[in-house]
């Protein structure tokens, strides 16, 4: 069950990280530079309160400057990374032979 679930939400990560790199690289090829959304300006633009709330909470347990590093990743990075150790949790477990 927990496999199934790992694969399936490590094969959507994989998808979506795919879907941001193809949006950078058409806004990087528009705009004749290097162009890429970070996770911050991601996650500013779909969750601008929960954004602030984190900050605030990274902020009160000293955590600030780990998840500057964290939000200036790459947003494909980020979810590739992420979708790519899932996956790897919900494979199976090599067969043993004897």
């Amino acid at each position: 069950m927990f496999r199934f679930l790992f694969r399936s939400l490590g094969s959507l990560l994989l998808a979506a990280a795919f879907a941001a790199l193809i949006v950078d690289a058409t806004r990087s090829i528009a705009g004749g530079r290097v162009l890429v959304f970070s996770l911050d300006d991601t996650a500013q633009w779909l969750l601008p309160a929960s954004l602030a709330a984190v900050r605030r909470a990274a902020a009160a347990h000293d955590l600030g400057p780990w998840l500057a590093r964290l939000l200036a990743l790459p947003t494909w990075l980020f979810l590739a990374a992420v979708g790519g150790l899932l996956a790897a949790l919900g494979r199976r477990p090599p067969v043993r032979r004897r």
